[in-house]
Order: structure tokens, then sequence, then C-alpha cells
């Protein structure tokens, strides 16, 4: 098993690599920015949810695993 700092930080890693997102570190991040004001509109809870893994994420982290 892969060891991450937690968990949101396991829950994006997931998604990037399940949705093969391939793109500079960079443009990750804006992509789950989208995310949160899109589940958002769906229901709050979602959107409460999605911006509670962003902001626990550690972007440092990502950005070394997905160099």
């Amino acid at each position: 098993m892969k060891e991450y700092p937690n968990r949101a930080t396991h829950i994006i890693c997931d998604y990037i690599e399940n949705k093969g997102l391939n793109g500079p570190t960079g443009s990750i991040q804006p992509h789950f920015r989208m995310l949160c004001l899109e589940s958002k509109k769906v229901h709050s809870f979602f959107g409460s949810c999605v911006k509670n893994v962003y902001n626990n994420a550690d972007w440092n982290f990502i950005r070394q695993r997905f160099k």
C-alpha cells in the first residue's frame, strides 16, 4: 500500500490516476477548484465535501508524486 500524508491527498491522487490526468501539476489544482464549484451546484453537501478534500490535501506531496 502506498503511503499518503492524509486521506484527502489519497483521494486526489486516486482521482488523478483514475481519470488519467497527465498535465502539469499546476493545471491539476485549478481542476479541483472547478470541481468544488461544480459540485456545489449539484448539492451544497457535495460542495462542502469536495472543498474539504481540496483544502486538506498536501499539494506539495501531489506535485512531487506527479512531476
